[in-house]
């Protein structure tokens, strides 16, 4: 029995022991650096045909250069800190996966891939702190997995999602947020899936979701907190039972006339007002706030008003209409409440 014991601690030991690996050309040694790495413009990370294998940013990384970008493939976590450059773009062609808790100690560039690349995304297993700075996306789609975690707008951080960019968010929330975190001066296109906006008070009052953002899109449920009012008045769109929930302390203000509100796949998604408050004050001359698929629920006092403008709050022939226990619609001032 002891001979047993013996053939395995050394049969185990022969194979896990660090002086015995990499053992042959197709294992790879995990590079570990412990203090923060610079990576250069023209650098490539990455698990396969690169010099540096295996890489684990236990430090951080650096993005440093004068112009274009460093590719980043590495299966490996970042831990710690990332530093972005503004001339030079952190370009992802695999997942990013940021470990534990990480903080954006710069502004600069990340675009998630192109081509074969395209798809790729940024995994949070902890929370992502944005500190001051601005991450930018100037092509292609900007794709953030939170997997329930938070990340921290509540310094001044910010996303900037440009005309030619998209931004896809599931799983997370967004904490500390105010009118510059998201669509400050943006032109792209949002996806939203269980996400989260948690508005700081005093923040500035409003989320300003309005042109020139070309469209905000709901795969999931997108929930407003906080005292604030949302403004919205670019392209809305809903798919299958995805739905805007807005709460007692938030105003909603569809602005302009413009903007289109469109259902997708079973259309069984839409608006859920709880103790909210509508203006409809903010609408383009003989423009009415109407909804014609989808469903709209209305829970506890729902206040619509309009300072005296004469406008029609309208749920259109295919729009369901759902009122939760004991909830009200009050209209104020001239405004009028149709379901067709």
């Amino acid at each position: 029995m002891r001979k047993i014991f013996l053939f395995l601690f050394l049969f185990l030991l022969d194979t896990i022991y660090c002086a015995n690996y990499p053992k042959d050309g197709t294992d790879r040694l995990v590079n570990v650096f412990t203090t923060l790495k610079t990576l250069n413009a023209g650098d490539y990370v990455s698990s396969v045909g690169a010099t540096q294998g295996l890489c684990w940013f236990r430090g951080g990384i650096r993005i440093a250069g004068t112009s274009g970008l460093v590719n980043f493939a590495s299966p490996m976590p970042v831990d710690r800190e990332i530093f972005l450059d503004p001339d030079v773009s952190l370009n992802l062609q695999k997942d990013l996966i940021l470990s534990g808790s990480v903080r954006i100690a710069s502004s600069g560039y990340i675009s998630c891939g192109t081509g074969a690349f395209a798809g790729s995304k940024i995994i949070l297993t902890g929370p992502l702190s944005l500190e001051t700075s601005t991450i930018t996306c100037s092509f292609g789609a900007l794709d953030i997995q939170g997997n329930g975690n938070i990340i921290d707008f509540s310094k001044g951080g910010r996303l900037d999602i440009t005309a030619t960019a998209s931004l896809y968010m599931s799983n997370c929330i967004l904490e500390g947020m105010d009118v510059n975190s998201l669509f400050f001066a943006d032109k792209g296109t949002y996806f939203f899936d269980n996400v989260v906006f948690k508005i700081t008070s005093g923040s500035g009052g409003y989320i300003d979701a309005s042109r020139p953002a070309k469209s905000i899109n709901l795969l999931g449920d997108l929930y407003i907190t906080g005292t604030t009012t949302f403004i919205m008045g670019c392209d809305f769109n809903f798919f299958n039972g995805a739905k805007l929930y807005l709460g007692s302390e938030t105003r909603f203000r569809p602005y302009g006339s413009s903007f289109t509100i469109k259902h997708f796949g079973n259309k069984t998604g839409g608006f859920h007002f709880n103790g909210s408050i509508i203006e409809l004050y903010s609408l383009g001359s003989g423009i009415d706030f109407t909804v014609q698929d989808g469903t709209i629920i209305f829970e506890n006092d729902v206040t619509i008003f309009d300072n005296s403008l004469n406008k029609r709050f309208v749920a259109g022939p295919n729009c369901s209409v759902e009122m939760l226990g004991n909830a009200r619609v009050l209209l104020e001032d001239t405004v009028t409440f149709s379901i067709l």
